[in-house]
């Protein structure tokens, strides 16, 4: 049987969701926000998933264990992160492994 430790019991990951979210509407300056939950999940799951890889040293059996996932789920959140790049890349011949593919995806900004 498997333990599990609790080390985020007071909830800083959703008080710094909060506090980027309060800079995030300061810095609308009046404009009107939309679209604002895709925008927080798919930066919280890049983020999510681009520190486990680091954390599983690339090994994606490990990061989906590490995260309560299938592999082929993670494989597939693998694929999405990545796609809207590769798409734009003509010649693209794929990155060495995952973990590279995620570290490119996190670089890059969203328009």
């Amino acid at each position: 049987m498997r333990k599990t430790l609790r080390i985020n019991t007071g909830n800083e990951i959703g008080k710094t969701v909060e506090k980027s979210l309060d800079e995030y509407f300061r810095r609308l300056d009046g404009e009107p926000p939309h679209g604002i939950y895709d925008m927080v999940i798919n930066h919280v799951e890049r983020a999510l998933i681009a520190s486990v890889m680091d954390r599983a040293g690339g090994n994606q059996t490990q990061a989906a264990d590490m995260l309560g996932m299938n592999r082929n789920t993670l494989r597939a959140k693998l694929t999405k992160v990545r796609h809207p790049l590769t798409a734009r890349k003509p010649g693209f011949r794929g990155h060495r492994n995952a973990h590279d593919a995620l570290r490119l995806a996190s670089s890059c900004r969203r328009p």
